[in-house]
């Protein structure tokens, strides 16, 4: 594509004023764009609400109004997170029967008035400026500072696109929980740190053999299942959506019968450990899933007891709509499960590795030698 001089590439800033690009650049771009897909965002879980706010809400909201500045926007995509309304919890409106919440792909207020939506985003927005954080945020149990400014972009998008009346030209696309790739470039490819599941194992691998405390709110961790999907399946609907320019909100998740029990991919995990390094012993309490008496790994992945069920309707829809050949170029499904079996698992083994030793930071040994004496050979 290089080659064929279909890529133009600037050299911007999306932190600064109008992304970092000079008057030239703002024009080509406003007279020639047409799609938008901004999926440049930060994902530090652990980082504060000033810095997401800094490094996700103002950056994205810019590029939306660069977006809806150009002559001929036929669709803007902003790139959120399918977590951004994972603070329904068990007990909201449409909840299975002992599980968490179903996640429709629509946006849902934080507070309870529909009507007052607008003026919530704009009291928000002000709380924020003013004193570096919001009600919604303090009192509501968002997972991650991350996840509360997702959700709050989100809003905030969508009410400028609405005032602009451009609505019509707008797609939300929420993929779940990244996981390495099923088919392409090759499978099980990741960038080292970039795939959720692959940093799950390492840790997994890495923790001491003592005791590993997760929360879950299910009646049963058995319950607990984990929605993830590979980034090339995630890459095939975005594309797919984009050609088919899907307005509204759009789910990427691996959805019903696609994802894997928690407890699974912990026992997994633990058989990747070596035999003289003992397993540690996991307990499950009903805490909150922030709570300091849990792991780091369970303060990490704060959803690993949870059971959300996210709506993929717009999905299933389009690949009806897909004849044999564009279903077989482009598949939108993929059972997550198969990624996470015990050969699978192997096979990811040096990417697991890589992490393990990105992440230790002291040992009496050098790094390849801990991961060695850690974790399984997996030629």
């Amino acid at each position: 594509m290089r080659k064929a001089d279909k890529i133009t590439t600037y050299d911007g800033d999306i932190t600064k004023h109008n992304c970092g690009l000079s008057e030239e650049d703002l024009e080509t771009i406003r007279s020639n764009v047409s799609i938008f897909i901004h999926a440049a965002s930060s994902i530090h879980l652990k980082k504060g609400l000033d810095y997401m706010a800094q490094q996700l809400l103002h950056p994205s909201v810019a590029i939306a109004a660069l977006a809806r500045s150009c002559a001929n926007l036929d669709l803007f995509i902003y790139v959120s997170t399918a977590f951004s309304s994972t603070f329904l919890r068990q007990g909201s409106r449409g909840s299975p029967d002992g599980l968490d919440a179903v996640i429709k792909e629509e946006v849902r207020p934080i507070r309870s008035d529909p009507a007052s939506a607008s003026m919530d985003v704009e009291a928000e927005l002000s709380d924020l400026a003013a004193y570096g954080s919001t009600p919604e945020y303090r009192f509501v149990d968002h997972p991650f500072a991350y996840s509360y400014t997702k959700h709050l972009t989100e809003r905030v998008i969508e009410r400028d696109f609405k005032a602009a009346g451009l609505e019509d030209k707008l797609l939300i696309f929420r993929p779940s929980v990244i996981a390495p790739a099923a088919a392409k470039p090759y499978p099980f490819f990741e960038r080292p740190g970039s795939a959720p599941t692959t940093l799950f194992a390492a840790s997994c691998i890495a923790h001491p053999p003592s005791k590993m405390v997760f929360s879950t709110q299910l009646d049963s961790p058995s319950k607990a299942l984990v929605d993830a999907i590979p980034i090339d399946i995630v890459v095939n609907r975005l594309i797919a959506h984009t050609a088919a320019r899907t307005r509204g909100h759009v789910h990427a998740v691996a959805g019903e019968g696609n994802r894997l029990p928690t407890e699974r991919l912990l026992e997994v995990c633990m058989m990747l450990r070596q035999p003289w390094w003992p397993k540690p012993t996991i307990e499950w309490r009903n805490e909150d899933w922030k709570s300091p008496s849990l792991c780091r790994l369970a303060r990490l992945f704060v959803g690993a007891g949870a059971a959300f069920s996210f709506e993929d309707g717009k999905t299933k829809a389009l690949w009806e709509k897909m004849d044999e050949a564009e279903q077989a170029e482009w598949p939108l499904f993929f059972d997550t499960r198969l990624l996470f079996d015990s050969k699978s698992m192997r096979a990811q083994g040096p990417n697991v590795k890589k992490l393990m030793a990105m992440s230790i930071k002291q040992s009496s040994l050098p790094k390849d030698m801990t991961v060695k004496f850690m974790c399984r050979s997996f030629s």
